[in-house]
C-alpha cells in the first residue's frame, strides 16, 4: 500500500508559511512495538537523534531550531534534551507523545532548552493511553501516557490544545499537520485544535 508520509506533508506546508526556511526531513524509519520496548533499539534512534541535531548545528551555529515530533520521536526528543544540556529547540510540536506525564518540560524551559511546546492528543490512542501505560507498569519508568492523558506541569509554555478525535495517527493527519505548521510559523501553540 502506498504509505501516507506525514514528514512530507509537513515540510511542504512549513515551507509554504516559512520564508527562507530549511526543513530537516529526516527519520530513523520506523520502529515496531517490539523495537520500541527494546533499550537497545531506544538508545541507537535516540543517538541518531543527537547525531542528526549535532550535524545541523555546525551547518548553522546560528539558527534557531523547531522540532515536531511524533510517538516514539517525542521519547527520543525528551531523553535527548536529558541527555545534551545544549540541546535547544524554540518551538516544539509534541504528537501523540510517550514521554511520561511527569516529564520535566518546566525544568527544560528554565535551561533554555525549549521555549513554547504545544502537545497534541488523541481521545482514541490506544497505543499511548494503553501500550505506554503497560509498559510502565513494567518497570519501563521512561515512557508514559502524555498523548493521551497529558503532562503533568502546566504554564504558558506548555499547552495542550483539545484531544482530536481518532487513534494514534489522527495527530498526523493533514488537518492537524496545519495546524501544527502554523504553531511552528507564528508560536501560537494554545491555538484551538480544527477540523476535528
Amino acid at each position: 500500500s502506498n504509505r501516507y508520509d506525514w514528514g512530507k506533508e509537513l515540510a511542504s506546508g512549513l515551507r509554504q508559511r516559512i520564508p527562507n526556511v530549511e526543513v530537516i526531513e529526516s527519520s530513523y524509519g520506523n520502529t515496531s512495538l517490539l523495537g520500541f520496548v527494546l533499550p537497545a533499539t531506544r538508545r541507537r534512534n535516540r543517538l541518531w537523534l543527537q547525531d542528526q541535531y549535532t550535524e545541523a548545528l555546525a551547518r548553522h551555529p546560528h539558527a534557531v531550531f523547531d522540532v515536531v515530533a511524533h510517538s516514539n520521536g517525542a521519547y527520543l526528543l525528551g531523553e535527548s534534551l536529558a541527555a545534551l544540556p545544549v540541546m535547544r529547540f524554540d518551538r516544539v510540536a509534541l504528537l501523540g507523545s510517550v514521554l511520561p506525564a511527569s516529564y520535566p518540560w518546566r525544568e527544560r524551559h528554565a535551561l533554555g532548552q525549549v521555549g513554547t511546546i504545544r502537545s497534541e492528543r488523541a481521545s482514541g490512542d490506544a497505543v499511548v493511553a494503553v501500550v505506554a501505560s503497560g509498559l510502565r507498569g513494567l518497570g519501563m519508568m521512561d515512557v508514559g501516557t502524555s498523548g493521551w492523558s497529558g503532562f503533568n506541569e502546566t504554564g504558558p509554555f506548555l499547552a495542550e490544545p483539545g484531544w482530536r478525535n481518532g487513534g494514534h495517527h489522527a495527530t498526523v493527519s493533514r488537518e492537524n499537520l496545519a495546524d501544527v505548521a502554523e504553531f511552528i510559523a507564528t508560536g501560537h501553540a494554545d491555538a484551538p485544535v480544527t477540523g476535528r
